[in-house]
């Protein structure tokens, strides 16, 4: 829930890492690797900014479906 990124556990993938290997036995070899290579871009988007995003959109482009102009 509300998912923030990898912050500091980033360091379970590092083979040094005392959770290294629990984590490589929970986790499929795809599942591993599919962690790991969303270390760099995996990020929640608050709920708040989704909403303020999605008004946005409405407003412009109106009941009717068509985009309002500026």
């Amino acid at each position: 829930m509300q998912f923030s990124g990898w912050g500091g556990l980033i360091e379970v993938f590092m083979e040094g890492n005392r959770h290294y290997q629990a984590l490589k036995e929970l986790l499929s070899d795809e599942e591993y690797q599919t962690a790991q290579n969303s270390i760099l871009d995996s990020y929640y988007t608050p709920e708040y900014i989704i909403d303020f995003m999605w008004d946005i959109v409405q407003k412009k482009i109106g009941k009717n479906g068509v985009i309002a102009s500026s």
